[in-house]
């Protein structure tokens, strides 16, 4: 990728709190004089849709993430992921949370989360799945399982050089503060992807 452009696919269900997530790191990105655009698109209100938002940051004037062009992807519901795949390029990191909801539908047949995830690899990603509802569950604030999943990205390093751990917690305290635990969650999803950083490093 061009080391002036980070593309990150954000993709889950309504009611996850993706289009939060999105906006969290741009205006991260934003606070720190840098340029962010977000597209949001795919049922964006409703609560159980499909939603993808596109995160650019860096010199980029289209919101838009061309199809093989996404970086890095955070998922906060696997099928979701498997979904947008074709939006990733070949050898992009995948960061997807331990969640398959079956869409609203009788008698459709849904696959495991082994399958999915074999699935993403197969397509040329790199992937990382993380227990992020039950990690965040277990820090008393289970409705941050997706401030969780982007403390984890940020511990692996996959936005270094845009946005750091200290970056987001200002941004986190302030749009989110009254809501629970987000600061200690981000923080330990950071901490966790860290640690596994650390001890298995990411292969280039």
């Amino acid at each position: 990728m061009p080391k002036d452009t980070l593309n990150v696919v954000v993709v889950g269900v309504g009611g996850m709190g993706v289009v939060t997530l999105a906006r969290v790191m741009a205006e991260s990105y934003a606070r720190k004089g840098g340029n962010a655009l977000v597209a949001e698109t795919h049922g964006l209100s409703q609560r159980g849709g499909s939603v993808v938002v596109h995160v650019r940051l860096g010199d980029v004037e289209a919101p838009l993430i061309p199809r093989g062009g996404g970086d890095v992807m955070l998922a906060l519901e696997a099928l979701e992921a498997l979904r947008y795949a074709e939006l990733m390029r070949r050898g992009g990191v995948a960061v997807v949370a331990r969640r398959v909801q079956p869409p609203p539908l009788p008698r459709v047949e849904t696959p495991g989360l082994a399958e999915v995830l074999k699935a993403l690899s197969s397509s040329g990603l790199r992937v990382y799945d993380v227990d992020a509802y039950g990690q965040a569950a277990a820090l008393g604030a289970a409705s941050s399982a997706n401030i969780y999943l982007l403390g984890y990205a940020l511990g692996l390093g996959l936005l270094d050089g845009y946005l750091s751990v200290n970056d987001v917690e200002k941004v986190v305290s302030s749009m989110l503060g009254s809501r629970g635990r987000n600061v200690e969650v981000l923080k330990a999803g950071f901490r966790d992807g860290s640690i596994l950083t650390q001890s298995s490093p990411a292969q280039p």
